[in-house]
């Protein structure tokens, strides 16, 4: 009798461990990482939290994404949440009268994908495009009105989700910002235009335009799209750095005064903001669908596995996590301590954030390396045997602690993306192009001043200083001074790009080998090569094809 109510004990202390109530989270940096403002279950409330960290929200005057909302519609809003997000930025919710559509997209203009596409790839005049030419002649006034709108102190857009009254996890407030890249996209084959037809001036303050569009995009309201945006901003800046050096500074028709006009304007703008912000916006998604997992899903406990299935889909070569990790899945339906798998993603975040404070470059990326390869490989696992087996049978039905570290380390493998040392390369790149920019608006300064019979640029970086620049500018992936050489009647600057060693000036697009443009790109890629500039630019020897 004794023993069957020992044994019913045993049973019954290990069915309250394995299933009964949780522990309360607790409320404190190193578990929610924010600890207010606080829903009524007295958690932090992510959306609120991210709404107040843009407040006080902008007037529709005062925004960026006001104007691109009126004049692209619907932009990059989902027509089923117009309304909300429209009241949020404090315009009407109804179609204004003539939104743009993107030119190979308006019905009447007939103008081809490839056209569009021929039209951004150099200088152009209406003989080589008449279609486009008349497009944007029709629709200057509103171009011009986005062209504005950039110089507007704020950017703010809130995915629907993010302003509908309802909770919701952040990650279905993401918003991927393809609109932004299609408005950059537009403005510059209008750049391209303009420069055709010897409108230096026009065709700068559309391109100012775009690096204004891709800062604004990243202040830090962009909230859980901050990877999206940062990634969208880097594209941007390429596109507006390459039209900047190959058909206005590096050209010797561009008049002094717009030269000194775009200076100006790069040392007024500054180089993109740095990569932290949007580190930390990871972490903050992360914790939140913790937190909704554990205790905001109507369905509770039950819902969890088929949630988490939902994100761990072995996304990009990547192995099903939970398949990888025995007994995890099963801990996803008993009793645990949330607070120990929170600590994870803090424990994570922290050391991420200490390795976007190491003072190099180098030092940075690798270990933000090591940081996703474990993210990604996650603990090693020993082969199970029969003796592991039974350790792990006794320690999943007694120690709920066991069972949370379990979760927690399949969840953060689950909700990170292992992609952080990638990302600080692609910031990196950004801000390359931005000095290398810089550098060469400062030669055609130069240039701009030398007398007659002078060569035309100088030897060395170090006489652009103090007249044209504050100091030599610096290679952000090495700290050590941009390659410089003189050569024929130019030069050629280069950055190492991401493996942080020079091989020889082969360009990442392919169009330049060895330091000199070609006929036909090579193979191009992040794969030893460099980030190039070489001035001369080559003259196209035909108009694009009208395809």
């Amino acid at each position: 009798m004794l023993a069957a109510v020992l044994l019913a004990t045993l049973g019954a202390t290990l069915a309250w461990g394995l299933f009964g109530p949780e522990p309360a989270i607790v409320v404190s940096p190193t578990t929610t990482f924010l600890t207010a403002p606080c829903a009524a279950d007295g958690l932090p409330d992510y959306e609120a939290a991210l709404i107040a960290s843009a407040a006080p929200l902008p007037s529709a005057e005062e925004n960026v994404a006001a104007e691109l909302l009126l004049t692209f519609w619907p932009f990059d809003v989902s027509p089923d949440g117009l309304r909300e997000v429209c009241a949020a930025v404090g315009v009407p919710p109804t179609p204004p009268a003539g939104a743009l559509a993107r030119p190979h997209k308006d019905r009447d203009a007939n103008i081809s994908y490839g056209m569009f596409v021929d039209a951004r790839q150099r200088p152009w005049t209406g003989t080589d495009f008449p279609a486009v030419e008349a497009w944007f002649v029709r629709h200057a006034t509103p171009l011009d009105r986005v062209v504005a709108a950039t110089d507007r102190p704020r950017y703010w857009l809130p995915h629907a989700a993010l302003v509908n009254g309802r909770p919701d996890p952040l990650y279905r407030s993401v918003n991927i910002l393809n609109g932004v890249l299609d408005v950059a996209q537009v403005l510059h084959g209008r750049a391209m235009w303009h420069r055709g037809a010897g409108r230096y001036a026009e065709a700068w303050r559309d391109i100012r335009a775009i690096l204004r569009l891709g800062r604004s995009i990243t202040t830090g309201e962009s909230g859980p799209s901050m990877f999206f945006a940062v990634a969208q901003a880097s594209a941007l800046e390429q596109m507006a750095a390459r039209a900047t050096i190959e058909h206005l500074v590096g050209s010797p028709t561009v008049p002094g005064d717009v030269i000194a006009t775009i200076r100006r304007d790069l040392d007024a703008l500054g180089p993109p903001a740095g990569p932290e912000a949007a580190i930390e916006s990871g972490r903050i998604q992360a914790i939140d669908i913790v937190i909704w997992l554990a205790r905001r899903q109507p369905e509770g406990r039950s819902a969890r596995v088929q949630e988490i299935d939902k994100l761990d889909v072995g996304l990009f070569g990547r192995p099903v996590v939970l398949e990888t990790m025995p007994w995890t899945r099963a801990a996803l339906r008993t009793s645990l301590d949330w607070n120990v798998v929170l600590a994870h993603f803090n424990t994570l975040g922290d050391r991420y954030a200490a390795a976007c404070r190491l003072p190099t470059y180098r030092e940075r990326h690798a270990a933000a390396s090591l940081l996703d390869t474990e993210v990604l490989n996650g603990p090693a696992m020993p082969a199970g045997t029969t003796v592991s087996n039974a350790t792990g049978a006794i320690l999943f039905a007694t120690s709920r602690h066991w069972r949370s570290d379990r979760v927690g380390t399949a969840l953060v493998r689950i909700l990170s993306d292992g992609s952080t040392a990638a990302f600080l390369a692609k910031y990196a790149e950004s801000r390359a192009r931005f000095e290398m920019t810089r550098t060469a608006a400062a030669l055609a300064a130069w240039r701009a001043d030398q007398p007659p019979g002078t060569p035309p640029y100088p030897d060395r970086l170090d006489a652009l200083v103090p007249k044209y620049l504050a100091a030599v500018p610096l290679d952000p992936f090495t700290d050590e001074p941009l390659i410089y050489e003189r050569r024929g009647d130019g030069y050629l600057m280069a950055s190492t790009g991401r493996d942080g060693v020079y091989d020889g000036g082969d360009d990442v697009s392919g169009r330049i080998v060895r330091g000199e443009w070609q006929d036909q790109p090579g193979r191009g890629g992040y794969d030893r090569t460099d980030i190039v500039v070489r001035i001369p630019i080559p003259q196209p020897v035909a108009a694009p094809a009208d395809r």
